[in-house]
């Protein structure tokens, strides 16, 4: 595998919501909520923070990060490089104002007032591997990562989709038929790909408004010094338009608390998408990944450098991975590898160098 990189130069208030009950058998299930008031800095799960070295911009080098961290109760103790799957450590809440969900991931009593918004793939904060991914990057950067609705609990169907890691179909010996069974399954619905029909509810002309308010509420609850955003897929372009300079961003009157961002394999980027960049990004995609054409990068890489943003972007190349790759357990690990823990592990080292 190659890599190739390039570069152009945090407390909870009282948060009136609704809480969803945790069912024993299903940690999942969301049968009951309940109106409650979370006292400041109250968690009942406890990790280690880890972090990234310092690493040169605008260098070639090998992807070799171990995605580490202990799993907080009630997933197992880690044994392993990476977490066992199991169930996740957040809660669900619904915002008290705009009405949105979120899904609230904080693994102790935050040492600083950071805090990261994570925008999900098309799959939404129901997909137990995006929960997982919050829990990840909360554990990672020891600070809340709260995940919004981005979709009216109207994620992306998936019924019927299976993925098969134990007996793969017949392929070809450089494995494109592998890769094609993933990427042009039916309806194109697997792993947050796009559905026509869903995605005509779902245009950026009714997602920003309600996202863009739904950021102003939880910085108003949550009342942090700094935010990152990171989104993946369809959350990824999103991150762009947050990434706005204080006097075109419409999320905040007050404060513009947003001072980094993180977009992995975006899904739906234009060009136009980078003019609204203004603040560091780190950008994440795999090579050859048909929604995200070289022309493309080409060009929103030359607009960024023509606005001196700073920016960063990983580009992994010699692999034939799907568009998607980046969560863990999305994909099977003889797809993908270690390719999501890696991307995590990078993110977060990018991020809090610039928090």
């Amino acid at each position: 595998m190659a890599e190739e990189k390039g570069t152009s130069s945090d407390s909870v208030d009282k948060l009136d919501v609704r809480e969803e009950e945790e069912q024993a058998d299903d940690p999942y299930g969301d049968d009951s909520r309940k109106t409650v008031e979370e006292p400041e800095g109250e968690s009942a799960d406890e990790t280690k923070p880890l972090g990234g070295d310092d690493e040169s911009a605008g260098t070639s080098s090998k992807l070799n990060e171990e995605g580490e961290g202990e799993a907080a109760p009630p997933v197992p103790p880690k044994d392993e490089e990476h977490p066992k799957k199991g169930p996740s450590a957040g809660q669900k809440f619904v915002l008290s104002e705009t009405g949105v969900e979120v899904y609230v991931s904080q693994h102790s009593v935050p040492k600083t007032k950071k805090l990261v918004i994570l925008l999900t793939n098309s799959l939404g904060i129901a997909s137990p591997n995006n929960m997982k991914l919050a829990d990840l990057y909360s554990d990672k950067m020891d600070c809340p990562v709260i995940m919004p609705d981005l979709f009216d609990k109207d994620p992306i169907p998936t019924s019927g989709v299976v993925v098969d890691d134990d007996e793969p179909p017949e392929t070809q010996e450089d494995g494109s038929a592998l890769l094609n069974f993933f990427k042009n399954r039916a309806a194109g619905a697997v792993k947050g790909f796009l559905d026509e029909m869903w995605m005509a509810k779902h245009t950026y002309e009714r997602t920003y408004p309600t996202l863009a308010a739904t950021v102003a509420e939880i910085v108003e609850v949550f009342k942090p010094s700094s935010v990152a955003v990171i989104g993946y897929s369809f959350g990824g372009r999103y991150v762009m338009q947050l990434l706005e300079d204080h006097e075109n961003n419409e999320w905040s009157s007050d404060e513009d608390l947003i001072t980094v961002g993180a977009s992995v394999h975006p899904s739906l980027l234009t060009v136009q998408d980078f003019g609204h960049v203004a603040k560091p990004l780190y950008f994440v995609s795999a090579a050859d990944d048909e929604m995200l054409p070289d022309k493309l990068l080409s060009q929103g890489f030359d607009q960024l450098r023509r606005n001196k943003v700073d920016f960063d972007y990983l580009t992994i190349s010699g692999e034939r991975l799907p568009h998607g790759f980046a969560v863990p357990d999305d994909y099977p690990e003889t797809l993908v590898g270690d390719r999501p823990y890696e991307v995590i592990d990078k993110v977060v080292e990018w991020i809090s160098q610039r928090m």
